[in-house]
């Protein structure tokens, strides 16, 4: 078994780990929420890179339905425009594995300590943790190859945040719930997806598709199958695809479309079947077996709209895996750079 499986593997018992180091956490996230009620913070930026950025997502679309000004920047560009436009009444939330790429040690050594910031890392001595208002700890242990539990355990601070900020009960019974899950699944994921991944291994083109809180599986997936399988791929919101990017569709294209929940989930079905009738390999995954012309189904527990994306993105990491042993590739090994970048 190659170490990315292993960490893949693993994700269920260190996610509950890592939920219950969060629960101690959620007393310390109070002040802020006060904050926000009374109008001293106005608005949340979150700033990541790779995963850690994708993994937002979900979180800006529960504040945003919440009433609360939430935005999204790369760090990469944060560090060169946005620091400007921060003050006090800006809660800064860093996210960072490791709490040192270079672009979030560029940030910290520009940022105004006015501004209240939280760290999400996995680091607990990092640059990012030292540096923290507060920080909430993923505590999944060393990971080695692409992310895996430090994703997963990332969405669960992520809604763990948001709900605090809010004022909303953190649901742990339904994230605790979701982990255990991947335990039952994960060896039905398996095997289902070694058999897709054989067929779709040779087509050029693999696109990952999803929309409202699937978008970040879709990003994600997409990711991790470049960084593991060396294979072009694009994760697109399933909506915006419409606006241009079917023109990619034909009998070479490998399509993985996340079903979501309604009533977005009756316009992932329908573009399922036009880009399956234009030829496409189509896979659907989804929480229900649907009446549809794509090839594969994949199915995922049944959860809440905001926790779907941790068990979305199990059945894509094992892709990753697979369609990298296919290429007679090291699944999560790394070519030309490190676990962590440490140069623009």
């Amino acid at each position: 078994m190659t170490q990315m499986l292993r960490e893949i593997e693993e994700q269920p018992t260190v996610l509950l780990h890592s939920l219950n180091g969060l629960k101690a956490q959620v007393p310390a996230l109070q002040p802020y929420a006060e904050r926000l009620r009374s109008g001293q913070i106005d608005r949340v930026i979150f700033v990541g890179m790779g995963a850690s950025f994708t993994a937002v997502y979900p979180t800006l679309l529960y504040l945003a339905e919440r009433g609360i000004s939430a935005y999204a920047v790369e760090a990469n560009e944060f560090v060169y425009h946005y620091l400007p436009a921060l003050n006090p009444r800006t809660l800064l939330v860093v996210i960072s594995q490791s709490g040192k790429s270079v672009e979030i040690v560029k940030l910290l050594e520009q940022r105004d300590p006015s501004v209240p910031m939280i760290g999400i890392t996995n680091e607990a001595h990092s640059p990012l943790a030292e540096a923290s208002s507060l920080v909430l700890s993923l505590n999944v242990g060393e990971e080695f190859t692409v992310s895996s539990k430090t994703y997963t355990a990332t969405l669960a601070s992520l809604r763990v945040l948001g709900c605090a900020l809010t004022g909303e009960t953190v649901p742990f019974d339904e994230l605790e719930g979701a982990a255990r899950h991947m335990q039952t699944y994960l060896n039905d994921w398996r095997t289902q997806i070694a058999e897709i991944a054989r067929e779709v291994v040779g087509h050029p083109a693999l696109l990952f598709l999803g929309r409202s809180t699937s978008f970040a599986s879709a990003s994600t997936g997409a990711l991790l199958v470049k960084e593991s399988a060396k294979l072009p791929t694009e994760g697109v919101n399933s909506g915006q695809f419409r606006h241009g990017p079917i023109e990619l569709v034909d009998e070479h294209a490998a399509i993985f479309i996340f079903a979501g929940q309604s009533p977005v989930q009756e316009l992932n079905l329908k573009l399922a079947a036009d880009v399956a009738g234009l030829g496409a390999c189509v896979t659907l995954i989804g929480a229900q077996k649907f009446d549809s012309p794509a090839r594969f189904q994949v199915r995922v527990p049944q959860a809440s709209l905001w926790t779907l994306p941790m068990l979305e993105i199990i059945p894509m990491q094992l892709l990753a895996a697979q369609l990298a042993a296919e290429r007679g590739l090291e699944g999560g090994k790394f070519r030309y750079i490190q676990k962590v970048t440490t140069h623009e």
